[in-house]
């Protein structure tokens, strides 16, 4: 077959083809030469990405004698970079090289933030082990994206104890290191308006949660109090409109608007937002890439409820009152369920909210309705807000008992959504069902994260050296040593560092 019948094959076959070359680094070299004359030394080529963003993350590289980490993009010509508007899109600012089938364009790869990377172009490094893997290129990525680690199989083996206890100790390093984080700010700021901050944070989608961060740094709880505490239409207008306002979602040029009832509130948004004297706006932009019953729209409207809900007593006291209200001798089935429903209390949304059918401005609502903040988010509010903020304040209190309520709470509490670092971990180190982690709950998810950032992102080596091997071993040999004796467990060095 002739080389131009073999790039029309490839071409049809899509980019997966290329994918799978460069997942199974199925290269001519280690060093290959980029388009523009750099050296590029493949030292770890990433994880195959199936979510959105570039194709590899956590790829390790050396360009030109300097190191780099970060994701790598695949096409099959240069020119989808741009076609696909990366160059727009800030989920591929972490992108530190492009592979290529076919270079067909002379423009430089340059990143949302104006950062021009290198480009291989595969094409002159065809070989027949390249070619080789034409018609089985979905068999082999759906191989590599469910390929047990080395660590998974030594699991399997051993059964779940030494797991068990690493990700124990693994998902208290990860809270300890929330609750610094939040002690060293203890200086900075009110204890209510860092709370609040920390809740608007965490209700953001990945997308958007550093913008509102800022939204309530620029307009701050104890600013926002006076208003709460107007009549709920003069407060609800008065408050969206800042917060609309603030990242964009208002505009002179208004959008076609379908529902009345969201048509009119627009107007009063957009009018209340025009009469401030010295509007403050965020500096950054939300990202495109959220599903649509995450918009901002929604996020931030029901923030308003939860706000306007506690606003008598302030969020602070009113979180302090739910957590002194939960039974601290009750059984974990029964905590658990009373912190989801007294959560679910504190942020849920009035039967008619329009909004709770709506996915956008644009939208009309669907027949079917959703709370604002659905049970997932509050999760993630309590695993990134609630949990760190009230240890460091049981510390500085020195409230030992709400302490060791935070920690009932941490071990008990379901496991927050999966995203790819959980997804990633529990393909390659639990690929098999293991009864010791059942049932899932928010400290082992938390730990597989953990151990996702000390072991699988941060090492770059790829599961051929994995440093999670030494650990599990340890851990399996105190368990023989110490079996029908008081176990003291030794915490590795590597689970209480932050890389």
């Amino acid at each position: 077959m002739a080389k131009t019948d073999h790039i029309r094959e490839i071409i049809q076959q899509r980019e997966s083809w290329i994918q799978a070359i460069w997942a199974h680094q199925v290269l001519p070299a280690k060093v290959l030469q980029g388009t523009n004359g750099e050296e590029i030394e493949i030292l770890f080529p990433g994880w195959l990405n199936k979510g959105a963003g570039p194709d590899f993350i956590d790829a390790h590289l050396r360009i030109n004698d300097c190191e780099h980490h970060g994701a790598v993009e695949i096409h099959l010509r240069s020119s989808y970079w741009y076609s696909h508007t990366h160059h727009l899109n800030q989920a591929y600012n972490a992108t530190i090289l492009h592979v290529v089938l076919d270079r067909n364009t002379s423009r430089t790869i340059d990143r949302e933030d104006k950062t021009s990377i290198p480009e291989i172009e595969l094409r002159p490094f065809l070989n027949k082990d390249m070619l080789a893997l034409l018609g089985e290129e979905e068999d082999l990525l759906s191989c590599y994206d469910h390929l047990p680690g080395h660590c998974g199989l030594l699991i399997s083996r051993w059964g779940g104890e030494p797991l068990k206890q690493l990700l124990g100790h693994a998902a208290e390093n990860r809270i300890e290191q929330k609750t610094e984080r939040v002690m060293e700010q203890w200086q900075q700021h009110e204890p209510e308006q860092l709370l609040f901050q920390l809740i608007f944070k965490a209700l953001g989608y990945s997308a958007y949660h550093y913008v509102f961060e800022e939204i309530a740094q620029l307009y701050p709880i104890s600013a926002l109090y006076p208003l709460l505490r107007q009549p709920y239409r003069v407060s609800r207008i008065a408050i969206l409109a800042r917060w609309f306002g603030s990242c964009g979602i208002l505009s002179e040029n208004i959008p076609v608007l379908e529902h009345p009832s969201i048509r009119k509130e627009y107007h009063q948004w957009l009018e209340e937002w025009n009469r401030l004297a010295n509007p403050c706006k965020v500096s950054q932009k939300f990202s495109k890439t959220y599903r649509p019953q995450n918009s901002p729209e929604r996020r931030l409207i029901g923030m308003f409820h939860h706000v306007y809900h506690l606003c008598t007593d302030g969020i602070l006291k009113g979180w302090l009152r739910m957590l002194m209200g939960l039974d601290k001798i009750a059984t974990e089935k029964t905590l658990k369920k009373s912190a989801i429903q007294q959560t679910q209390n504190l942020f849920v949304t009035p039967e008619w909210e329009i909004w709770q059918a709506c996915f956008s401005l644009s939208q009309s609502p669907r027949a079917e309705g959703a709370q604002l903040i659905g049970r997932d988010r509050q999760i993630i509010i309590w695993a990134n807000a609630i949990i760190p903020f009230f240890l460091a304040y049981a510390r500085l209190e020195k409230w030992i008992e709400l302490e060791k309520l935070l920690y009932r709470l941490f071990i008990v509490l379901p496991p927050e959504p999966a995203n790819y670092r959980t997804r990633f971990m529990e393909k390659r180190l639990l690929p098999f069902p293991l009864a010791a982690l059942r049932p899932k709950t928010l400290r082992v998810q938390q730990g597989l994260i953990q151990m996702h950032h000390n072991f699988c992102q941060s090492f770059d080596q790829g599961c051929a050296d994995c440093q999670i091997i030494p650990f599990l071993e340890q851990f399996q040999l105190e368990q023989s040593h110490l079996k029908g004796r008081e176990r003291v467990t030794v915490v590795p060095s590597s689970i209480s560092d932050s890389t």
